[in-house]
């Protein structure tokens, strides 16, 4: 598998878990698991900035980490983030890199994060759902 490929599987695998992790619901959206932690709704704002941010630092442009100012139904916010979302870079190590760093990994860790909020909001729901193939025996789609 080239470097390539395995950048965009990595990403396209991050993309799927993130929508089997997620629930659009309202009710979910200002679930808070801890007083200093994100709300599933404050989760996706944060990725909505982080693609914004990406896109001026894909550019050479020093990223302003302005705060995300669109509608907050979860909804809006869930679609406002897929139209951001970057597409995977052809070519180029050091794009690779940046969108391996800002996509792939930066949103698993908030992959994990909604999985805790999901099972503490909804005790019935299986985090093992999120993997393709990992632990099929135990999913429950």
């Amino acid at each position: 598998m080239t470097s390539p490929t395995l950048g965009r599987w990595a990403t396209d695998y991050t993309a799927e878990a993130l929508r089997r992790a997620a629930l659009i619901d309202e009710s979910f959206g200002d679930f808070r698991l801890h007083e200093t932690a994100l709300t599933p709704r404050e989760t996706l704002a944060h990725l909505v900035e982080c693609s914004v941010a990406y896109d001026q630092i894909s550019r050479g442009e020093k990223p302003d980490w302005a705060p995300y100012e669109g509608p907050m139904e979860m909804e809006s916010l869930w679609s406002e983030f897929w139209n951001r979302r970057p597409d995977f870079p052809i070519e180029g190590d050091e794009a690779m890199q940046l969108h391996l760093e800002f996509v792939a990994f930066h949103e698993w860790y908030h992959v994990g994060q909604l999985c805790l909020m999901r099972q503490a909001f909804d005790p019935e729901w299986k985090s093992s759902t999120i993997y393709r193939n990992l632990h099929v025996s135990l999913r429950e789609d």
